[in-house]
Parts: C-alpha cells; sequence; structure tokens
C-alpha cells in the first residue's frame, strides 16, 4: 500500500477526500451499513445471515449458551441470550465464511438458488413511498413504516455533485426511493447491458441485484434466469465471466477514480478482488 502513502504524505485522509471530490474525480460505494439509517430492520452480512446459520448450529449454540449460563450466574457483566447467540453466530459466519453457508443453504435446498432468492426478500424490507411514510414490506406483507425524514441521508448522498457515480452491493431499493430527479438526473442500473448508456447522467449501479417489486419478475441478475442475487460462492466464483459488465466499469473507476466508501467495510469479495487487481496494475507500472 506504498502507493497510498505516498499519496497522503503531505495532506491527512479527510484533507484528501475533499480534494478529491472538489475535483469531481470520486464515486461513492455504498454498502449495508447505510441502510440503518432508516431502519433497524435492515442488515449487515451476520444480520442476514443470522437465521440461517442460527437453525444450520441451533442445538450447539443452545448446549453453548446452558454452559456459558451456569459459569457466568450472577457474574457482572454477563451476555444475555440475544447477545450470545448472536456472538456464536457470528463466530461460525467467521469461522466458515458468509459465502460459504449461502452455499451450503442452496445445495441443500436442492440446489435452486430461488431458494436463498426467497431468504433474502423475506429477511430485507422492500421500500414504498406513500403520503405517510415510507413503508416496508416483505414479501408483500407489510412490515413496518418510516417517518419520511428518515430517507434525508440518502436524499443528501444523492445530492452530492462531486459523486459520479454510486456503486452498491445492498440488495435494497432505498437509493432508487430517496431519487429526486428534480434536485439531480440519476439512472438506475441493475443489469450491464444498461451500462452501454454513453449519457454523462449520474448512476446508481447495483452490483448485486435488486429486490423484486413482485414475485413474478423474472428476468434474473443481469439476465441470469435462476439468479438474482449474488451471495454465494458460485456467484463470487462465477461474476468474472457472467457478469463482465459490471466487473469492467468497476476496474474502470478504480484506475480513473477514487472511491468514497460509505456504511462498507470493503471486505466484499468482489471489492477486495479489484482493489488486488489494481495493486497488481500499479506495482507492474
Amino acid at each position: 500500500m506504498s502507493f497510498l502513502n505516498q499519496k497522503y504524505k503531505d495532506l491527512t485522509a479527510l484533507e484528501q477526500l475533499k480534494k478529491d471530490y472538489e475535483q469531481g474525480v470520486m464515486s461513492a460505494f455504498v454498502g449495508a451499513g447505510f441502510s440503518l439509517n432508516v431502519s433497524k430492520q435492515y442488515l449487515t452480512w451476520n444480520g442476514l445471515l443470522y437465521d440461517m446459520v442460527f437453525e444450520r448450529y441451533r442445538d450447539d449454540i443452545e448446549r453453548a449458551y446452558e454452559d456459558y449460563k451456569k459459569k457466568s450466574q450472577n457474574k457482572i457483566g454477563s451476555k444475555c441470550q440475544k447477545d450470545f447467540y448472536y456472538d456464536k453466530v457470528s463466530e461460525k459466519i467467521n469461522e466458515e465464511g458468509a459465502l460459504s453457508l449461502a452455499s451450503k443453504f442452496v445445495r441443500e435446498h436442492h440446489n435452486m438458488h430461488e431458494s436463498i432468492d426467497t431468504y433474502i426478500e423475506e429477511h430485507i424490507p422492500l421500500a414504498k413511498i406513500e403520503d405517510d411514510g415510507i413503508h416496508l414490506y416483505k414479501k408483500d406483507k407489510e412490515i413496518g413504516k418510516c417517518n419520511i425524514n428518515g430517507l434525508k441521508l440518502h436524499q443528501l448522498l444523492l445530492q452530492c455533485v462531486g459523486f459520479n457515480n454510486y456503486f452498491t452491493t445492498n440488495y435494497d431499493n432505498l437509493l432508487e426511493v430517496a431519487i429526486n430527479k428534480e434536485e439531480r438526473p440519476i439512472t438506475v442500473v441493475k443489469q450491464g447491458k444498461e451500462l452501454s448508456n454513453t449519457s454523462s447522467e449520474c448512476k446508481i449501479i447495483k452490483i448485486h441485484g435488486s429486490l423484486r417489486e413482485y414475485d413474478n419478475d423474472s428476468e434474473g441478475f443481469d439476465g441470469c434466469y435462476d439468479a438474482n442475487y449474488i451471495i454465494t460462492q458460485e456467484d463470487y466464483d462465477s461474476y468474472d465471466e457472467k457478469h463482465s459488465a459490471f466487473k469492467t466499469i468497476l476496474h474502470t473507476e478504480m484506475l480513473q477514480r477514487v472511491f468514497c466508501l460509505i456504511g462498507f467495510s470493503g471486505t466484499d469479495p468482489n471489492f477486495r478482488d479489484c482493489i488486488k487487481w489494481l495493486l497488481n496494475i500499479i506495482g507492474n507500472h
């Protein structure tokens, strides 16, 4: 990472960030953490996989909690059951890997990717703007409502004209519903073929899929009719081949611009693969 050290030699990271933004050479990369500003119904990776992993290891986790209760009885600072379970699930995810666990889930459901697509839709809300606020739905069932002001940060983010594009791995549709065409024209890209649009118009580029509004939406992610979301190890392994247009634009942005990560840890395998590719390019020059 010596090239980064050189870049920030005379400026702090924040000053350099501001400079890049003002020069218009920056794009935003938005992750699941940003959606939590709207509602706690939205989930990070561990939250999304919690039910899947807990069911797989329920007996082990429950036994571990009973042992923990006996050992920590009446001790100050001991964990409640909910926190203990969440920590144990997180440990399992760290041990086995989120992608591997998602792949196992699909295999256990007759290798039908639709099984995990449905699981995602049962856990991540679809937002619909109505006169009285933001209504949240899971599989056509309303599960809550938020004040419209909950979208304020998303709206402000999209008004940041220093960002050329907005890339996101999020499945939710919060960025889309936050668009105000009068403030700034923004196009939502969900399929690789839509990237051929040569317009300079700002884009929200959804590189891992986007929640289906209706169960019969069958186009699939980027023309893959058997998968609506990128989540399994196989999805990532075949990404270069099946979704080359998305990978190409990620590479192009990394070479020509700067990414500002927002609500995003930077640990996503596709993103890390692009970083590795970029470092190889820089190392060869």
